[in-house]
């Protein structure tokens, strides 16, 4: 066997290659890009150049042309789509979501997850952590970085007083869904962990949410 300059390859190097590709050395190496901050560069330079190059009339028009121009799909009723759409079909859609529940599964991978995406509290939950620190004086934590990850999910806040109890803060926008609440609340409860929701519109009365904190607390 030999490369275009008839140097040999050796099996030892195939061997090493094969190694390198495994999703242990893969997830190494990402551990170790995230850990150094190398990940966190090499993502800003491509934000950064995506933006550079978004900002060129010229190569918007490029892309748009290689768009108009990509060869046409029949959708199963008939439609026409572009050959870029399939990434949004609905069969796409469902095999990422099903690939994306087994990650989570794992709870090194959340952790990996959440770490390189940098998750830090918003305003609502900064609001919601200085309420419970009033009421409740380190007895809770904002986990929602990710320091704490149970059967895949990451709760908002943790109890750290001993108690097996996690809150979930959902936004109007976000959690419109009428039956997310039972979902994360059967969740947690498969795990031991009794779960409280605080809707966006409870934090703008807080004699009332802390009433209902307090309720909570006591189970």
């Amino acid at each position: 066997m030999g490369d275009r300059k008839g140097r040999s390859v050796r099996q030892s190097d195939l061997d090493n290659l094969k190694l390198a590709c495994t999703p242990e050395s893969r997830a190494k190496a990402r551990e170790t890009m995230i850990t150094s901050g190398s990940l966190e560069r090499t993502s800003q330079l491509i934000r950064q150049k995506a933006l550079e190059r978004y900002q060129n009339p010229e190569a918007r028009l490029v892309t748009a042309n290689a768009l108009r121009n990509s060869p046409k799909v029949v959708g199963p009723h008939g439609s026409i789509r572009r050959a870029g759409d399939a990434a949004r079909s609905p069969e796409a859609c469902a095999k990422r979501s099903k690939t994306r529940k087994e990650q989570c599964k794992d709870p090194i991978y959340v952790k990996n997850w959440s770490r390189g995406a940098h998750l830090k509290p918003n305003k609502l939950e900064l609001k919601l952590t200085s309420i419970l620190e009033d009421l409740f004086p380190n007895q809770w934590a904002y986990t929602g970085d990710g320091k704490m990850v149970i059967g895949g999910r990451i709760p908002d806040f943790t109890n750290v007083d001993g108690k097996k109890q996690v809150i979930e803060l959902f936004g109007e926008y976000w959690h419109k869904d009428m039956f997310e609440m039972a979902n994360k609340t059967y969740h947690y409860q498969q795990y031991g962990y009794d779960c409280l929701v605080v809707y966006e519109n409870e934090l703008k009365n807080e004699k009332r949410l802390a009433s209902k904190l307090r309720k909570f607390s006591r189970r």
